[in-house]
């Protein structure tokens, strides 16, 4: 898929089980990723920073998750 020169890429958002006693990444669903960027949030007090995607839902929704989250469809042509 393609807007103007720009490749868009498939990927799959991760998310956590609901197993509790045994967490693992499981598929939540596929998306559009659009840009790589960084995000931050704040714990104990301190910013962290953490590289992030910038991808766009089935709904037309667009959201950054985690880059540990993402996975790739597809390779760049």
């Amino acid at each position: 898929m393609t807007t103007g020169d720009i490749q868009m890429r498939k990927v799959m958002m991760l998310g956590w089980n609901d197993d509790e006693a045994n967490p693992e990444k499981v598929d939540r669903g596929e998306a559009i990723f659009h840009e790589f960027t960084t995000d931050s949030c704040i714990d104990e007090g301190q910013v962290l920073n953490y590289p992030a995607a910038i991808i766009e839902l089935p709904t037309g929704e667009v959201i950054s998750l985690c880059v540990d989250f993402i996975r790739f469809l597809d390779r760049p042509s």
